[in-house]
């Protein structure tokens, strides 16, 4: 008779309430993804073209998946180009620093007066 694996139930007892914790605590902070309607994603178009074109300053608002303690990060700046391959744009901020945002990670855009 050959000897039968209890897989993950011999390790349970290693897990402390401390790690189940911390565990469901990210759990509920995870940024669930936006879906966009046509009209929205029409008028983001419209910002960023027009901040690209004219150096307008914008306000962006997204999510960074990467980060769990910082799950929503926010950059002020123009758009200095578009990165077709990585599919986003590269924002250019006031203290001269670039930054990649990924398009699908945008939440929302406004303007900076």
């Amino acid at each position: 008779m050959a000897y039968q694996d209890r897989g993950m139930m011999k390790w349970q007892g290693f897990v402390l309430s401390e790690h189940s914790e911390d565990i469901s605590y990210h759990d509920r902070k995870k940024i669930s993804p936006i879906i966009l309607d046509e009209q929205t994603i029409e008028q983001f178009n419209e910002m960023l073209q027009e901040s690209h074109e004219y150096h307008s300053p914008l306000k962006i608002t997204s999510s960074n998946p990467n980060n769990l303690y910082d799950a929503i990060k926010y950059s002020i700046g123009y758009v200095w180009k578009y990165d077709a391959i990585k599919k986003g744009i590269v924002v250019k901020q006031e203290d001269g620093t670039q930054e990649f945002i990924a398009i699908d990670s945008i939440r929302h855009i406004s303007e900076v007066n």
